[in-house]
């Protein structure tokens, strides 16, 4: 089960611009980043650091889509039943973005080890892994080269943190978490 106590605290403790919890398709995509875009001209922040942020978030967004599992609705609680979590907040010098979704437990594994690998690369190398990707043309079995998790990281400067949530036998709840500081 998700702690859904915890991110009612971030909510409070934070300047929360843009928070979805439910059902994804192309449509609500859009409208979240509609939404985004629109937060971010109010919020007045100079281009390069919004495009950033807004660049971040619909990557996020994106692999949340296109990577959850979509037979997680079936046989959860009333409380769990939704498919992916985003959220835009500011905070001090900084922006937050969590994105997550529901995988299969079986895939954490294979995970844990590119975010792993991504966290202990540094600048230099993750340019080089993203120019070897771009150029490799490999396709994964869901249409993309691998590159967003890779992208992620280098316009967050590495400050990427994720965790997955036990929800049962099968499935896992996995959130990723981006610091952007202006």
């Amino acid at each position: 089960m998700i702690d859904v106590y915890k991110y009612y605290r971030f909510i409070e403790d934070n300047d929360v611009q843009l928070l979805y919890k439910g059902p994804v398709n192309q449509q609500v995509l859009s409208s979240i980043m509609n939404v985004a875009e629109e937060k971010l001209k109010i919020l007045k922040e100079v281009a390069p650091l919004k495009k950033r942020v807004f660049y971040v978030l619909v990557e996020m967004i994106q692999n949340s889509y296109l990577h959850m599992d979509k037979e997680i609705n079936l046989g959860l609680s009333e409380d769990e039943d939704f498919t992916i979590l985003c959220v835009l907040a500011k905070t001090g010098n900084s922006y937050k973005i969590i994105a997550g979704n529901y995988i299969r437990s079986e895939n954490e594994g294979f995970l844990k080890e590119k975010l792993n690998l991504l966290s202990g690369l540094d600048e230099k190398a993750l340019n080089l892994k993203y120019h070897e990707t771009l150029t490799d043309k490999g396709y994964t079995e869901k249409g993309g080269a691998g590159l967003g998790l890779i992208d992620i990281y280098r316009k967050s400067k590495r400050k990427v943190f994720y965790r997955f949530s036990k929800v049962n036998k099968q499935f896992s709840f996995f959130s990723l978490q981006v610091n952007i500081e202006k």
